[in-house]
């Protein structure tokens, strides 16, 4: 029987998964080119520096499976979870995210340039110098997650929300921020000018860290 998500106002769509029993073995030894994948439940498998193109995934749940270095670009994830995976240095370029949720995960350098996702959650995941360049990114949510270095430069967001996160020297030039959330997040050396943050929702605290980031000379009355 399927889990029917909660929706909340602009919070991600849960993944709508079944209540499989985990298999220790992937099916096949591992992802094959243009496959379909569907109601998989997987445990503790190593799928490191596999690689195949245009995979479709629906439907799946995947705890404690190495990812690191695989080559999925143009995959496509459809209500999947992943929880405590790795994907450090994985290529996940061109990949589609529809209703997906990463929890606990490693990605760590993992390349998502010119993605597309929607409702897709990332909570506490250590997601150091990945690579969104060029996404789009819609009704998504990163939640205590590591995102130091990281690139989201020229990304096309909707209603994306950056919540208790690290996001010291991440780069996001020429990213359309307006609307995106980032209040409660750490932005000390956010690489963004006037134009990229221009209608972005911001707290009082990070208010004054853009100011000094345009390098405004902030003093008190006396002074």
């Amino acid at each position: 029987m399927k889990r029917k998500p909660a929706v909340a106002d602009n919070e991600p769509l849960p993944p709508r998964l079944f209540d499989n029993d985990f298999s220790s073995e992937f099916p096949h030894g591992g992802f094959t080119d243009d496959a379909e994948y569907r109601e998989l439940a997987v445990e503790d498998c190593d799928l490191s520096g596999g690689e195949a193109r245009n995979v479709i995934v629906e439907e799946s749940w995947f705890r404690r499976v190495r990812f690191g270095q695989a080559v999925l670009a143009g995959a496509q994830f459809s209500d999947v979870r992943f929880e405590e995976c790795d994907f450090s240095g994985a290529d996940l370029r061109k990949a589609t995210f529809h209703r997906v949720a990463f929890i606990g995960c490693r990605c760590t350098g993992t390349n998502f340039s010119e993605a597309h996702l929607s409702s897709a959650l990332f909570r506490e995941c250590s997601g150091e110098m990945s690579l969104f360049w060029a996404s789009t990114i819609k009704r998504s949510r990163f939640e205590n997650t590591l995102l130091r270095r990281a690139s989201f430069e020229g990304i096309h967001p909707a209603d994306l929300t950056f919540r208790g996160c690290d996001l010291t020297n991440a780069d996001m030039t020429q990213a359309r921020l307006a609307g995106t959330d980032l209040r409660g997040s750490h932005i000390d050396g956010l690489r963004a000018g006037g134009a990229e943050l221009r209608g972005a929702i911001i707290d009082p605290n990070q208010a004054v860290s853009i100011a000094l980031m345009f390098g405004l000379d902030i003093r008190d009355d006396d002074e």
